[in-house]
């Protein structure tokens, strides 16, 4: 990211890639299916004054047929991470399943439609996902680097709507 950030921005850069609240939440709630249904996950954020650091409140399902609660120092950080998403998951049990095959069925050529590799992939799903998630879902300055900029533009929004307000 080469934008020259603030010390808050660069805090809230900082408390994405390394909190684990935010990160055990990101895991959970970017794969929950919300199409069609007005919520909204996210992670409530409050900024230290004294530490100068962002630090973590809690989760937030937000309804958005209602207004967000206005709480002085409350941000609020979408747990939903682009690039990940259900297709993107399931291709990578998908390849993990088929290294699983070759590595475990060398003599036997298993068949993508076939009953028995129908029969090997549920379970195998069903066993591996959380390791396969926990090893997969990285967030980096790569990973994050669309969601960071969505997020920044709308912390610098909420920033400079609060300070508007204030003026009148």
């Amino acid at each position: 990211m080469m934008e020259k950030l603030s010390y808050l921005e660069q805090q809230l850069k900082f408390f994405i890639l390394n909190n684990s609240n935010f990160l055990n939440l990101a895991k959970k709630y970017t794969f929950t299916y919300r199409d069609f249904t007005p919520f909204i996950d996210y992670c409530k954020i409050s900024w230290n004054k004294e530490e100068k650091k962002w630090e973590f409140v809690g989760y937030y399902c937000h309804n958005q047929n209602k207004k967000f609660p206005n709480k002085q120092n409350i941000f609020f950080l979408n747990l939903n991470i682009d690039g990940y998403s259900w297709g993107s998951l399931f291709s990578e049990i998908e390849n993990q399943f088929n290294d699983y095959l070759e590595n475990n069925f060398l003599d036997e050529e298993i068949e993508k439609n076939s009953d028995k590799y129908k029969e090997l992939r549920d379970p195998f799903f069903k066993q591996h996902k959380h390791e396969i998630l926990n090893s997969w879902f990285k967030l980096n300055e790569v990973s994050i680097k669309v969601y960071f900029k969505r997020t920044l533009r709308n912390l610098r929004i909420q920033r400079f709507e609060k300070v508007n307000r204030l003026k009148h």
